[in-house]
């Protein structure tokens, strides 16, 4: 072992890359020092060149020809910033959303029924007092049955229109993102169609109440014929004036259109045309109807009145109506509505007004399937970025490439300095030894 390792010592010491015929010691000298400091170069330079190149990471782009949606989905797990090009710029939204609406259980209920309206009818609703739930409540079912199918209609159209809407983008959206925006752009269509319905309301209410229009239950005003003459006769338009302990100075609907008494079964008309009152414990009536109003118009009437906490839930203030009415033992009552089913949305609907803000939509049900509009889109390309180490072969052909681009360089250069080095060197002790020659013969 300790030959070896001499052997190679010695090796290593004589170990000429730079050898000429020259025999002189200090040619061989320098031929020794310009390969050793070669070796040093060469192997230093190569090295690290090939240790950064082997250590670096570097990014490269890969591309994926019409991916599939599962192989997009396995992608996109470990790839975040994948990015697809979709062959399809514009997508209806009805090729991938089916919307579905719950309306309140109201709209679909017997009390919207021309059955349960005509039933409603009868001697009291044109002679008897205006504030008398029998007056008003067959024309106040009638609003609430055209608000229904209005609102329905309206939305149904709205809602072809959405699926009509063109979803553009030149580029495949991750789902996530793409079911966020599309709830949003659903939430904001339905929201249009919600004001746009009460800005018609609102106008229609307007329209009415400007032009002061009577309906024939006259809640709003009385037309009066008289003469003076008896010969001659005019006509007058005058407004009711409602007065209870919410206007105890009284309300007239030529000014504001939410004048209101409650609603109940009297037991007397009118005593004064032009002024409709009810005092609690005053009034002649034999039952008040919880939560129930008659206004201006059969449309304010509904509004005011409450839904949720009104006789439409319960069935035993149901059978008293009726009692009232007197109907046939034939006449069947519309059932009452389940409040437990009403409630599911946990939201407070305490009048019609509320219910109307939304157009009786009690519940939205959205199916967003991400898998038909990546059909739709339908990516040419996928790519992303990967990180990418240098390989074996790269680094053979790196190193071949820098031997032969160091080697011969350094083979003209290294000699070149060395000698240059060693003669600089050779003459500095050369002249110290004839320096210190001069001295020792000086004394």
């Amino acid at each position: 072992m300790i030959g070896l390792i001499r052997r190679l010592g010695k090796f290593c010491k004589e170990f000429n890359v730079f050898e000429t015929d020259a025999t002189d010691t200090n040619s061989i000298d320098i031929q020794r020092w310009a390969t050793r400091i070669y070796i040093f170069l060469l192997l230093f330079s190569i090295s690290g060149l090939l240790l950064d190149r082997g250590l670096r990471v570097e990014t490269q782009l890969v591309e994926v020809e019409n991916p599939s949606s599962e192989l997009y989905v396995k992608l996109q797990e470990t790839h975040s910033d994948i990015s697809c090009l979709c062959s399809k710029v514009s997508v209806s939204y009805g090729s991938f959303i089916e919307s579905n609406l719950v309306y309140e259980s109201v709209c679909s209920s017997g009390f919207v029924s021309q059955t349960w309206i005509e039933m409603l009818v009868n001697d009291i609703t044109t002679q008897g007092h205006p504030g008398d739930f029998r007056a008003s409540a067959s024309l106040i079912f009638q609003v609430l049955q055209g608000l229904c199918i209005r609102a329905k209609s309206m939305l149904d159209v709205d809602i072809q229109s959405f699926y009509d809407t063109k979803f553009i983008s030149n580029y495949l959206v991750k789902e996530d993102k793409f079911n966020t925006s599309t709830e949003k752009v659903i939430g904001e269509f339905l929201n249009n169609s919600y004001t746009n319905f009460d800005h018609s309301m609102s106008i229609l209410s307007s329209f009415m109440h400007g032009n002061l229009l009577v309906p024939g239950i006259g809640t709003t005003a009385i037309t009066f014929l008289q003469t003076l003459d008896g010969s001659s006769y005019y006509s007058a338009v005058i407004p009711r004036n409602y007065m209870s302990s919410q206007f105890p100075f009284g309300c007239m609907c030529d000014h504001n259109d939410t004048c209101s008494i409650a609603s109940g079964f009297y037991n007397s008309t009118v005593f004064d045309n032009l002024v409709i009152s009810y005092w609690d414990n005053e009034a002649d009536v034999s039952f008040i109807m919880k939560n129930w109003f008659v206004s201006c118009s059969a449309l304010n009437s509904l509004l005011m009145s409450s839904f949720e906490e009104s006789f439409l839930f319960n069935q035993t203030a149901l059978n008293l109506i009726g009692m009232y009415y007197s109907w046939s033992s034939n006449s069947v009552l519309p059932d009452a509505l389940n409040l437990n089913e009403s409630n599911k949305t946990n939201e407070t609907k305490s009048t019609f007004s509320d219910l109307l803000q939304t157009l009786f939509v009690k519940e939205q049900l959205h199916n967003i399937n991400y898998s038909l509009y990546y059909a739709q889109c339908k990516p040419q390309s996928c790519s992303y970025s990967a990180p990418k180490k240098a390989s074996f072969l790269y680094l053979l052909i790196l190193f071949l490439s820098l031997y032969g681009g160091l080697s011969v360089p350094l083979q003209f250069i290294v000699p070149y300095i060395v000698t240059l080095l060693m003669r600089r060197l050779r003459r500095t002790t050369e002249t110290r030894a004839d320096t210190g020659k001069f001295k020792s013969q000086l004394f």
